[in-house]
Parts: C-alpha cells; sequence; structure tokens
C-alpha cells in the first residue's frame, strides 16, 4: 500500500488507530522559549524538555551541576547568569583553539558523536545547530584572511578543486555572514545562491576536469561569473566547504584541499 498523501492546508492533522473510523485531531506540539528569550523563561523551557526526553546515565553527573536552573527546584536567576557568562568566554576561548591545515580547518574524530564532550557540542549547536559523524560527511572551515576563519576582504578569491573529489556523496562550498556572537547566517545576493556544488547548474570546468569557484562581493566577470559565489556586500564573511560520504583518504588525513587564495 502506498504511503497516505501528507494533509491538504484545509485538512486537520489526526491521530488514528487502526480503525478507520477511530480517528481525532492530533494536540498542538508543546511551544518552547526561543534562545533569546529571559532566561528564566529560557531554563523553564530546557525543564520540560529534559522531563519529556529524559538524559541518559550518562548525563547525570552534569546535570547534577546544573541542578541550579535545570533542577526541580526554585530558578536560581544568579546561577544561570554566571553559567552564560562562563559560557561566553568559553566559545571565545575555543575559536582560538581551532587548528588549520593547508588554509582549512577539519573537523575532529568526534564531531556528531560527542559522547560528554559537552564543550564541543555547544560550540556545533551555536555555530551550526547541528552535525553529521565524520563518516556521513566532513565539514571543512576556510581559514580566511585572519587565518581564524573570517574573510574581510573586497576582493577576489579562488578555490581550486580537483576534478575527482574524494567522496562517494556530493559536496558543496557554502558562504556565511558572520555575526558578531559567533554565529553565521545566509546573505541576500543578486544570484540568490548562498551555496555553489557539484549539483549547480552551468559550472564551468578547466581543461583538466578541476574546477576554480570565485568568491567574492562583485560578479568577476565573463565566463568566471557562472562559477560565482556571491559574498556579503560589507562585513566579514566564512565559507564551509561539505563532503558527503567522505573516502578514507579525507577521513584520514592523506588528502588535503588547496587552500582558498586572493587573486
Amino acid at each position: 500500500m502506498p504511503p497516505r498523501a501528507p494533509p491538504s492546508p484545509s485538512e486537520p492533522a489526526s491521530s488514528c488507530s487502526t480503525s478507520i473510523t477511530s480517528c481525532a485531531a492530533a494536540p498542538p506540539p508543546p511551544v518552547y522559549a526561543g534562545r533569546d528569550a529571559a532566561p528564566a523563561e529560557y531554563f523553564a523551557a530546557a525543564r520540560q524538555l529534559l522531563a519529556a526526553d529524559p538524559a541518559p546515565p550518562t548525563d547525570q553527573r552534569i546535570l547534577r551541576r546544573t541542578a541550579a536552573f535545570l533542577g526541580a527546584g526554585p530558578f536560581d536567576a544568579a546561577a544561570a547568569d554566571d553559567g552564560v557568562d562562563t559560557a561566553r568566554m568559553i566559545t571565545t576561548f575555543a575559536k582560538g583553539l581551532q587548528t588549520f591545515t593547508d588554509g582549512w580547518a577539519y573537523p575532529r574524530a568526534n564531531l556528531g558523536v560527542y559522547g560528554q564532550d559537552y564543550i564541543y557540542r555547544a560550540i556545533v549547536a551555536l555555530q551550526g545547530l547541528g552535525a553529521l559523524p565524520v563518516a556521513e560527511a566532513m565539514y571543512m572551515k576556510a581559514a580566511g584572511d585572519d587565518g581564524a576563519g573570517l574573510f574581510t576582504g573586497d576582493g577576489l578569491y579562488r578555490l581550486t578543486l580537483p576534478a575527482q573529489m574524494p567522496l562517494d556523496g556530493f559536496w558543496s562550498l557554502s558562504m556565511y555572514e558572520a555575526t558578531a556572537d559567533g554565529q553565521y547566517f545566509f546573505t541576500d545576493n543578486p544570484l540568490n545562491r548562498y551555496a555553489i556544488g557539484d549539483r549547480t547548474a552551468g559550472l564551468k570546468r578547466n581543461g583538466d576536469g578541476s574546477l576554480d569557484l570565485w568568491i567574492g562581493r562583485s560578479d568577476p566577470g565573463g565566463e568566471r561569473s557562472a562559477n560565482w559565489l556571491p559574498a556579503p556586500k560589507a562585513g566579514p564573511f566564512a565559507l564551509y566547504l561539505r563532503t558527503y560520504l567522505p573516502r578514507t583518504e579525507l577521513i584520514n588525513g592523506p588528502f588535503r584541499f588547496a587552500p582558498i587564495s586572493k587573486v
């Protein structure tokens, strides 16, 4: 039997038993506080989530340490403020610990499977919400002009990729506008192009099959336009190269990408 089609906008979602005549409207999902909510409201939502989906026994130690604002007792606003300040310092310090090899920062082996590495998981959550394990995908951040992951120039940059990429899936190079608090967002551009990859139509390859990608705030013109990834009109930006189903030579290190160069 083919799967049931999703409900139309006018058809309410339903929760049905095996009997066709026994259907009832599904309750709406809970509404949780967003990241900009007041601390008490935010941590109350975190308590709700932990109650609905309890943490495994391996996480009980960290939960005991955070009982002042995640436990069952009264909310301790002072403890939450101290914790937030400490978290800000940790994430700021962590940026300086990122290691770049030939122009790229490669992911740690435990990306996506963090265990009790809560700080690394928190940094990934702040910058990118989540991540797949390296066997499924590798995310490489370009070193940028400052050597720490940010580009600031108004000129043109080039990334040359080999004809045969070391992967069995697909790849993409994504452009992000960088915010002061370490977050990254897509940015408006005249092409409505936020990433460029093997599924991008009309890319122009070199005679040997390699690919030159052009990155900049302005259209490079001519044949280069087909391979142009627009940067924000102003301000710092970051570039992430994603490879899906990477091969052993990329996961373990014999293969490394060429750095992004300023033209």
